[in-house]
């Protein structure tokens, strides 16, 4: 047996402690040596080195997060530098090379960015690129803070003279000015590689620059893009390329650029040259020719009013550039301004805007639509490539549109008509636009006749306020609303949101179409409820865009008896979040208890306790109905007793399915309902009651507990019976009203003149029921017609 002295325990001990801190020592050692060999080999390599090598830290393996490393190449004045990628590879758009040309700019260095080199897909090995003469280059590496198994970059350089074999690239910077100048490309060779070209117009803010391709030979390719892309992507998307073997093929095209922002970049590829060789546009010594010009950029808003013509009455706008994409930080104001020719007779001018196209960067950029009788006041915004309607109607001849994009992605933007149209009186929105609500609870009424002139086209808007706003208490707001609607292209749109957010959560009341007999009165209306959870308020649209057909010789224009859109809506604000009553007395009944704002989601980081008492000589008995939280972070917990501390019953959350009933011991039941800060569910929903501990007490109340279920179910059953008959009386009732009608119109049945009117006789011989959307007809036509005259006299010769 082996035996240790103290002497031996203490030397034991002193090793272990100078190993530890041996190893603790190599082990910083270790990521000091890590941290030198991730961070840059940066380098600044003299006008005087003729050639060298630039890579990526800990090149060939991979490199490091984080990085960040510069290298530069001075320039000479008597070189230029041609770079050689000799291998590339990084995570496509998290990690890249930046490559900018150095040139004097008076006293000072200044540099443009030529390319920023991205992905691993081989395309950029091998590639070559050359400077002016008297240029120099710097290069800038990145890396994110993600894992990355990519090698980076290695590449060389090497500075040539113009006796070299080698050709350098003209200048790389031009200024635009107002007379066109002339940009030419280098002259071709076999040692040819791509050059770059910055053109400026930096004189004012409004300026853009103007360049015209004038011929690109048959072995190049010209590419051109917006300095916005070489600042956010890779050299992948040009906004317009020319290619010498097509350029000769697309005379008539339009060769003719005009840059969004101050500058263009222009690129010159040269390819290989092909067996039979053919001059693009007549070039013979250079690889391209252009011109370039400072001019006005298309991104400009116009100041002056939009005024329609009083003649045509009409005009179309368009975002700034259409229709080619529109610019970024566009913040434009187009206040439109009718004739108000269209203002006796009880009628009234209003401005009807038709979009022809609309295609804007969802959710970010938009344009707004803004009631401008008295100080704009907005009324709602359309943003992405559709809308909801391609017509919109204001309630006044005079409107505000603004346009918003910012800084990123652009897309064609919109082109839109404006017309002003005659609208009867009766046809404007009840009152200012939007009309606004608040208070925890109101109505809304709203209705408005078809055939008056200019009816078919109404736009109107009532905002209700959330009381939110308020304080920091959440609330649900709950809607009823009965509405009567009749055509294709009509709508009430209840929006959940400010109406100043695209929200597509909305609830669309489209046309009903209209029963086989005429409406009457209170019968042809549809009732709704609609629940939201309060997010800024709500805005409420009720939306008319249809064309009225024309009709043959002697029929009414509106092919449809004068109707009535209308609805009624009634709104109520109710707090979130509540936990409710949480002393809970259980019965012989079953009672409900659901989590809050149930069926709609739970809010979060929610605490609710709820103690279920049963009488004296009872238990508490639970069955779920519906149970879904989000699993392991929201949970229900039941404890048999009065609170946590009592032996556990349950304890659940995810998606559950229970087929059992939960009971407690005693006549008490506490119930827990927690939730954290991240995902909603609906919740649960459970049924609870008392029952007897005493097993003959639990059968009676078992017993007395069916029998008034049975009892309520007998009434219902008796309800529904009745319910049947008077159907069967009202079919009844139909089928002799059509048979009347019937024999009417064979003229051997009067019902008198008011009948006789109501059923198509009199002095209207023909009228039809129909829906139309454009002139078409759709849905369902009732024709009411009376009897040919020479059918009349058959049947009194009869």
């Amino acid at each position: 047996m082996l035996r240790w002295s103290p002497a031996d325990m203490r030397h034991l001990l002193l090793l272990l402690l100078i190993h530890g801190a041996l190893s603790e020592q190599s082990a910083d050692l270790d990521d000091f040596d890590d941290a030198i060999e991730c961070s840059c080999n940066a380098a600044s390599f003299g006008p005087d080195m003729m050639q060298g090598e630039l890579k990526s830290p800990l090149h060939p393996n991979n490199y490091c997060d984080n990085n960040d490393c510069t290298y530069e190449i001075e320039p000479s004045p008597s070189t230029a530098i041609m770079l050689i990628m000799e291998s590339f590879q990084t995570e496509l758009r998290h990690d890249w090379l930046d490559v900018s040309q150095v040139y004097q700019s008076g006293n000072q260095l200044s540099d443009v960015r030529m390319m920023r080199l991205s992905g691993d897909d081989g395309s950029i090995d091998g590639k070559k690129f050359v400077t002016a003469l008297g240029n120099g280059l710097r290069l800038h590496f990145h890396s994110d803070g993600s894992e990355h198994r990519w090698q980076g970059f290695r590449a060389r350089f090497v500075r040539f003279n113009e006796s070299s074999n080698y050709k350098p690239c003209p200048p790389v910077f031009y200024e635009a000015v107002s007379a066109p100048t002339q940009l030419t490309g280098p002259a071709r060779s076999s040692g040819a590689a791509e050059c770059f070209f910055m053109i400026n117009a930096t004189e004012k803010n409004t300026d853009a620059v103007k360049l015209t391709v004038q011929s690109v030979a048959f072995d190049a390719e010209v590419r051109v893009f917006e300095t916005e892309d070489t600042d956010t992507l890779t050299r992948t998307t040009a906004l317009q390329t020319f290619r010498g073997i097509t350029f000769l093929l697309t005379r008539g095209e339009d060769k003719t650029i005009v840059s969004r922002g101050k500058s263009l970049l222009v690129v010159l590829i040269p390819i290989a040259r092909p067996i039979f060789y053919i001059n693009g546009g007549g070039t013979t010594s250079s690889y391209f020719r252009a011109e370039f010009s400072r001019v006005v950029s298309p991104c400009n808003c116009q100041k002056t009013p939009y005024t329609i013509d009083a003649e045509t009455k009409t005009m179309t706008i368009t975002t700034p550039g259409y229709p080619k994409d529109y610019c970024d930080n566009l913040n434009c104001q187009y206040n439109l301004e009718g004739s108000n020719v269209f203002t006796s007779g009880g009628t009234h001018s209003a401005l009807k805007l038709t979009f022809d196209s609309f295609d804007m960067e969802n959710n970010v950029d938009y344009m707004s639509l803004y009631d401008a009788r008295e100080a704009p006041r907005l009324l709602m915004s359309y943003t992405g490539s559709m809308v909801s309607s391609a017509v919109f109607t204001f309630n006044f001849y005079k409107a505000q549109l603004q346009v918003h994009t910012d800084q990123s992605v652009v897309r064609k933007g919109f082109n839109a008509t404006v017309e002003e149209i005659e609208r009867d009186n009766n046809c404007k929105c009840p009152t200012r636009q939007p009309r606004e609500y608040s208070g925890p609870d109101g109505k809304i009424s709203f209705d408005m006749p078809s055939d008056p002139v200019g009816c078919n086209y109404v736009d109107c808007f009532w905002t209700i306020v959330d009381p939110a706003e308020e304080g920091d208490i959440k609330h649900r707001v709950v809607i009823e609303i009965e509405y009567r609607l009749f055509r294709q292209g009509e709508a009430i749109i209840i929006q959940n949101g400010a109406n100043s957010i695209r929200n597509e959560r909305t609830v669309s009341h489209e046309h009903k179409t209209l029963v086989a007999m005429p409406p009457l009165d209170g019968a042809d209306t549809t009732k709704e409820t609609v629940e939201y959870n309060a997010a800024g308020g709500l805005l409420i649209w009720f939306h008319s865009a249809w064309e009225i057909s024309t009709p043959p010789p002697g029929q009414s224009t509106t092919a449809e008896p004068s109707t009535v859109r209308m609805f009624k809506l009634s709104y109520e604000w109710k707090k979130r979040c509540e936990c409710g009553e949480q002393m809970l007395t259980a019965g012989v009944e079953w009672k409900t208890l659901t989590s809050p704002d149930y069926p709609h989601d739970y809010c979060h980081n929610l605490r609710c306790n709820y103690t279920v008492s049963a009488p004296d000589g009872h238990r508490v008995v639970v069955n779920v109905t519906h149970f879904e939280t989000e699993i392991n972070e929201d949970f229900v917990g039941m404890f048999d007793g009065q609170n946590i501390m009592a032996p556990r019953l349950q304890w659940a959350s995810g998606l559950k399915y229970f087929d059992h009933l939960i009971h407690s011991e005693g006549q008490y039941m506490f119930i827990v309902f927690s939730t954290d800060v991240s995902i909603s569910q609906p919740g649960f929903s459970l049924l609870y009651r008392a029952e007897a501990l005493n097993p003959d007490t639990a059968k009676k109340e078992d017993a007395e507990r069916k029998e008034a279920e049975e009892a309520k179910e007998e009434g219902k059953r008796g309800g529904s019976s009745w319910g049947v008959v008077l159907a069967l009386l009202l079919a009844v009732a139909v089928v002799a009203a059509a048979v009347v009608l019937v024999q009417h119109r064979r003229g051997r049945l009067s019902l008198g003149p008011k009948a006789d009117a109501f059923f198509g006789g009199g002095p209207h011989a023909s009228d039809t029921i129909g829906f139309m959307n454009g002139g078409a007809n759709h849905g369902y036509t009732r024709h009411f017609s009376a009897a040919p005259s020479e059918m009349s006299l058959a049947n009194e010769d009869e």
